[in-house]
């Protein structure tokens, strides 16, 4: 990401999950104004939609945005150290990173 934060600055728009999950409005507000889109209430319910989709996920455009997942990761954390320690540079050096505990 940093390559693209280099050749394409403030042309990338990071969605972080947590804080999607958390404050849905917000977020979503934030990704169409980087995008020059105007908010729709729609972009909410997006779920509540009619139209046909022909894909594999179609389930998935049929149901709200999921939230089990969120802290789900900690279940393996005892197991995940050595990685954490390894990213600390990494989450450094983003700004915008989620909290990180090491």
């Amino acid at each position: 990401m940093a390559h693209f934060d280099r050749v394409l600055p403030e042309k990338v728009y990071r969605v972080h999950y947590e804080r999607l999950i958390a404050e849905p409005e917000t977020e979503i507000r934030r990704l169409l104004g980087h995008l020059g889109l105007p908010f729709e209430e729609n972009c909410l319910r997006f779920y509540d939609n009619d139209r046909a989709f022909d894909s594999a996920g179609n389930e998935q455009v049929r149901t709200p945005i999921f939230n089990d997942g969120v802290e789900q990761w900690r279940n393996y954390e005892p197991w995940l150290g050595p990685l954490k320690q390894a990213l600390v540079p990494v989450l450094e050096s983003y700004a915008d990173a989620p909290p990180f505990e090491s």
